[in-house]
């Protein structure tokens, strides 16, 4: 994609801008424009002729002629027609040929929908048991695809072998003229579009026949039939390029106006733009403020997967104080939308809901590779010079096994059994588990996340409240291997390479900078073994595994158990831990400095689980709940955040979310079974015991002193492992078989416990993510061989 920008001259005197309407209002908060849709005024040529219900207009490409959108080929008859009825030499009848059909195919807009529409007429009324003339579409999708069929009678959608699919619309009773439309929704795989007619047992005079590419708001219209015709339908929530986005879809032609009082203080517009998917055209994007263009860009159409939203700024200095009319223009064919990403009206805010949050998970990082919680082992010297300034939580344990129920559990602050996601394809319930960014954003915080995607993908439900969520890990380059914990290798790119990718971070805490905002960061870079070269350890492990490729060194150490392979792969995570701290944590921290925003966040560091290198027979992370994999790190800085403490109690990240809460002033949500780890705290039986549950196999359970591991392989007898919690932190020391009465009675209370929590759990949801092929193929890169499960 290409923007070019151009910023117009003020104009020398205010009141050629039509003027103040209104006094100047004082402490005007941020305006999020996609919430003053309601009330805004839009003209659009597009939105009109969907209210006059033309859409999709009659057909008006004659079989003669060619489509507008290119053919591969002619139209060729299959069966050839038994007869013809030109009327006025111009249409092509089918009369009493069962098999007698035209075809042709068409070369679509990779991303746009599509409408094929034909204008026929049928030669006889239908008789019992006839075949019935009418339209059919073939068309290759190999994503999940609807076919919403428009015009008339009974329609299915057949799957066929492969990735072809068949839609089917008959033309009905009655002989007068009808326009049949298929419409098919948007598909970034999509090949071609095969369009047939059919005369069937009856006959079918065929005037014209048009394929056409529909406008991405078009396209909702006709596909989502219950969504008003009006501003409303503007609001999109688009995927560009592994970011999502709050935004608005504008047509070209289209003006969308909102009457706002502009802030007092450093105020401007702030957005970033693209155009919708399928577009074939440039756009010119406008803001007008009172009628006047103040500044302009054109935004033109890129290959698929190469779109991009383009942030854009645009200073409001001299409104500042006033109410204006703010419009946001797009010039362009009416079928080319403009999506305008996020679209506020900033400015520094007189007074804040509270300080900023910056919540940091560091996936995969093991609570011993931290120097401020285990100081021989530790290999993050940043990260511990913040701790200095914060609260450590020696002890703290994750309630997950792996990625997707363990950030349930941080965004939640409830058990896995509470909020229902323990494993693929289960996904967030808003109405079940209260959501820290949602609740957040309700009170003014502006919410936005950088994320290595996976098990922390939208289609969980994450993204749910950030009105930018962006699944681009940020810790990671764009090589291709580094996105597989399987191509285990030493990385050999500059460093500047990786810093690419946590630009965006960097960039965006500068935009809002004088805002009360919520940024949650995430990244796979010490989940996936493939440091620098500028980061290695030393002296190197096991070199004469150098040359083994990755993926035979993960295959040895997790199928058979090999030590040296283990070892190798261990020396790569520790130098991986080190490449974190300082290409990561420390810019992280660095730019917070810079911005002045120090004093005024919270900052949380936190991993959701940690790794295992045979201790205890195991290599990897998913599903086992030993502690090398469930003690995590976590370190707390901020305002309300002790300075310099180290809390030894065993703590659980259910309580991350209610304690951010507390430290930001918010009130708890009594959906919330977690309690605050700083300030006031209640005494509660659940704080006492410490439930681990994976649906297939491992399950633990920690009381007082004591902590049970259970292994129940599918059609194998269980083993039970027992351990002192309060003096084996890593489980070394088994004492089942000295203590098998302690086991029977931690199992008795196992049980008890794990069914009141279930029972006291919300309703659960229905709702379930969708496992499509893409993010299946991405956590198999991550290490996840059965991501199901």
């Amino acid at each position: 994609m290409s923007s070019r920008v151009a910023i117009l001259p003020a104009l020398l005197v205010a009141a050629a801008l039509g003027g103040c309407r209104d006094a100047p209002r004082t402490g005007t908060p941020s305006i999020d424009l996609i919430d003053r849709l309601a009330d805004a005024t839009v003209v659009s040529p597009t939105l009109d002729r969907l209210r006059d219900g033309a859409a999709p207009p009659p057909a008006s490409v004659r079989l003669d002629d060619s489509f507008d959108d290119g053919l591969s080929n002619d139209w060729f008859a299959v069966v050839a027609p038994t007869g013809a009825d030109p009327e006025d030499g111009r249409s092509v009848a089918f009369v009493g040929a069962r098999s007698g059909r035209l075809t042709r195919y068409v070369r679509p807009t990779v991303g746009a929908a599509h409408v094929v529409t034909a204008r026929v007429r049928v030669l006889a009324e239908p008789d019992d048991g006839a075949e019935r003339p009418g339209l059919f579409v073939r068309f290759l999708s190999r994503a999940p695809t609807r076919a919403e069929l428009e015009g008339g009678a009974a329609t299915e959608l057949i799957e066929h072998a492969g990735p072809w699919r068949i839609a089917r619309l008959e033309a009905g009773r009655g002989t007068g003229w009808r326009d049949l439309s298929i419409v098919l929704p948007a598909d970034p795989t999509r090949g071609a579009i095969e369009v047939t007619l059919a005369g069937g047992d009856l006959g079918l005079l065929v005037d014209a026949v048009r394929v056409r590419r529909l406008g991405a708001l078009e396209a909702r219209a006709i596909l989502e039939p219950a969504r008003p015709i009006g501003p409303e339908l503007l609001r999109a929530r688009i995927d560009v390029h592994q970011e999502r986005r709050d935004a608005l879809l504008v047509p070209g032609a289209s003006r969308v106006a909102f009457e706002v009082d502009v802030p007092r203080r450093r105020p401007r517009l702030d957005t970033a733009t693209t155009l919708a998917a399928g577009a074939s055209e440039d756009a010119t994007l406008r803001v007008l403020i009172d009628g006047e263009e103040i500044a302009a860009r054109t935004e033109s159409p890129a290959p698929p997967g190469r779109t991009r939203f383009t942030p854009w700024v645009v200073p409001l200095e001299r409104f500042a104080g006033r109410r204006v009319r703010l419009t946001l223009a797009a010039d362009g064919p009416t079928d080319v939308d403009s999506a305008w990403g996020t679209p506020r009206l900033l400015g520094t805010p007189e007074s804040r809901p509270g300080p900023n949050l910056v919540l940091v998970s560091l996936d995969t990082l093991r609570a011993d590779m931290v120097g401020a919680v285990d100081p021989p082992g530790g290999r993050t010297p940043h990260l511990d010079a913040f701790a200095a300034e914060g609260t450590t939580f020696a002890r703290a344990l994750s309630l997950g096994a792996y990625t997707l129920p363990s950030h349930a559990t941080m965004m939640t602050g409830q058990h896995p059994l509470e909020h229902g996601v323990e494993q693929a394809p289960d996904r967030l319930d808003a109405r079940r588990s209260p959501l820290l960014a949602a609740r957040l954003a309700e009170r003014g915080w502006l919410t936005a996340a950088f994320t290595g995607g996976g098990f922390v993908d939208p289609r969980f439900g994450f993204d749910q409240g950030f009105s930018l969520y962006g699944t681009h890990d940020p810790g990671l380059t764009d090589d291709p291997r580094h996105v597989s914990k399987r191509e285990a290798q030493i990385l050999d790119v500059p460093v500047a390479e990786s810093a690419k990718n946590l630009a965006p971070v960097l960039d965006h805490l500068g935009r809002v900078d004088d805002q009360p905002f919520f940024l949650f960061v995430h990244t796979y870079v010490v989940h996936n073994f493939y440091p620098h070269r500028e980061s290695l350890e030393t002296p190197e492990v096991r070199p004469e595994l150098a040359g083994v490729p990755g993926d035979e060194l993960y295959r040895r150490a997790s199928e058979e158990f090999d030590p040296a392979a283990t070892e190798r792969l261990a020396w790569l995570y520790r130098s991986t831990v080190r490449q974190a701290d300082e290409q990561f944590v420390r810019p992280l921290l660095r730019r917070l400095e810079q911005l002045g925003l120090a004093d005024d966040t919270v900052v949380a560091f936190v991993s959701d689980h940690g790794e295992q290198f045979l201790e205890h027979g195991e290599f990897g992370h998913f599903g086992f709940h030993w502690a090398e994999n469930v003690r995590v790190p976590l370190v707390l800085r901020g305002p309300g955040v002790p300075s310099g403490a180290r809390v030894t109690d065993a703590v659980t990240l259910r309580a991350l979310a209610p304690t951010l809460t507390r430290l930001l002033g918010v009130e708890e949500d009594p959906r919330v079974s977690g309690h605050p780890l700083l300030g006031e705290r209640r005494d509660a039986p659940s704080e006492r015991d410490v439930i681990w549950e994976h649906p297939t196999r491992w399950s633990a359970y920690v009381h007082g002193d004591w902590k049970l591991v259970r292994d129940a392989p599918e059609g194998e007898d269980e083993t039970l492992h027992l351990f002192r919690f309060d003096q084996d932190p890593f489980d070394a020391n088994d004492l089942a078989a000295a203590r098998p009465h302690v086991v029977r009675r931690m199992l008795e209370r196992f049980e008890k416990r794990k069914a009141a929590l279930r029972a006291a759990a919300p309703a659960p949801s229905d709702d379930e993510a969708t496992m499509d092929p893409e993010i299946a193929a991405r956590l198999e890169a991550l290490g996840y061989v059965d991501a199901t499960r």
